[in-house]
């Protein structure tokens, strides 16, 4: 079996920008022209894993400079091909990428989720980014009305949460405009 994690093209990003849609909160989704804007502004990265030649899964990364560390913005498998190690493989690679640098994402809080199911999503996703070497910090915010909590992963760099915080911080200010990130991104 041959993997690939590869650079999207243009038409790919479509493709991944289509399949992001179905996966994830509305609320989560960046427009499709910003990914575009900050992707030509070398700020953004969409990787397609390809295995045997087919699209199996995606991960979107940013980063305000990559070797202080890079956010995991959207890490997915496709659903027929979930559940047979593809978003490990994907995880792995991205932390590979980074060259010891911290690796961070934000994982939804399941304390502040409303249902049940919802709940249990939000346990099933940290428990796959915990069994792939993903750790829980301390670090909570609130970015457009969701509740998030960040985890990291890193091989052999600075892992304390006010880094961490800081680097996403200045990822933050990479998407938003002041009054935005104002408004919208409440550390907690």
């Amino acid at each position: 079996m041959k993997l690939e994690l590869t650079e999207a093209n243009d038409r790919q990003l479509d493709l991944v920008y289509s399949w992001i849609e179905r996966q994830f909160d509305l609320r989560e989704v960046k427009p499709l022209r910003l990914i575009r804007t900050l992707t030509e502004q070398g700020l953004y990265s969409t990787e397609m894993l390809m295995v045997d030649g087919q699209f199996t899964g995606y991960v979107l990364t940013a980063f305000a400079d990559p070797r202080r560390g890079r956010l995991i913005d959207f890490l997915a498998v496709l659903p027929d091909r979930q559940d047979m190690g593809f978003g490990g493989h994907i995880l792995r690679i991205v932390r590979e990428q980074s060259c010891g640098a911290p690796v961070f994402l934000e994982v939804e809080d399941p304390d502040c989720m409303g249902t049940d199911a919802d709940r249990a999503v939000a346990l099933r996703r940290i428990a796959f980014y915990e069994r792939n070497g993903c750790r829980m910090t301390g670090i909570r915010l609130n970015l457009y009305d969701v509740d998030f909590r960040i985890m990291t992963v890193s091989e052999g760099s600075r892992t304390d949460d006010a880094y961490i915080r800081a680097r996403l911080e200045e990822v933050y200010h990479t998407f938003f405009t002041d009054e935005i990130y104002s408004a919208k991104v409440l550390f907690k």
